[in-house]
């Protein structure tokens, strides 16, 4: 009899560090955050550009009103996705820079994000052009139209090239692939 009572102990306690373990397994999961270590371009850069992107960690954005002083700021809750799109130019030819330049602010304690339009600046979206091109067609703005959807490690972000979004982009969707931290 005693040792069917310790066999049913036995069968209790491991019953009962199973569910622990599977509980903190569901735990961890769920809070998975957005301190990305590593991102990937998705989408093809255009064949006279060359893009790059990457996370520039523990940063914040601020955009000064004067749009030609974008500062970045130490902060060790967001990281910062920057994506560049740059046109291949010979350097015999003069004035046919052209650069292109999207930021976004990513808190690393959000699982996700899923924004549209002016709920945009709540993660200080900015787009920049850099050209010999007419003003004020050149600076950095803030973007308050389209679309961001940051979640399963993928960034998907949709301009809105209307006449409201300030000015046309090279790219008009882009997608990313991200990894995040191992915690």
């Amino acid at each position: 009899m005693k040792s069917s009572r310790f066999v049913s102990k036995c069968i209790v306690l491991v019953g009962v560090i199973c569910l622990t373990v599977s509980f903190k397994s569901t735990l961890k999961t769920q809070s998975a955050n957005l301190d990305m270590e590593t991102i990937t371009l998705e989408t093809p850069c255009p064949e006279d550009m060359e893009c790059s992107v990457k996370v520039i960690p523990d940063t914040r954005l601020s955009l000064q009103d004067n749009n030609a002083d974008l500062q970045f700021i130490t902060d060790t809750d967001y990281n910062v996705i920057a994506i560049t799109i740059n046109r291949i130019v010979p350097e015999t030819v003069a004035d046919a820079q052209y650069r292109e330049e999207l930021y976004v602010e990513v808190p690393k304690q959000r699982s996700e994000l899923h924004l549209e339009g002016q709920d945009l600046q709540k993660v200080n979206a900015i787009f920049g052009r850099f050209c010999f091109c007419p003003q004020p067609a050149v600076g950095y703005v803030k973007i308050d139209h389209g679309k961001l959807d940051i979640a399963n490690g993928l960034v998907h972000f949709v301009f809105d090239n209307s006449e409201e979004a300030k000015f046309d982009r090279v790219l008009k969707e882009i997608k990313a692939s991200y990894k995040i931290h191992d915690e």
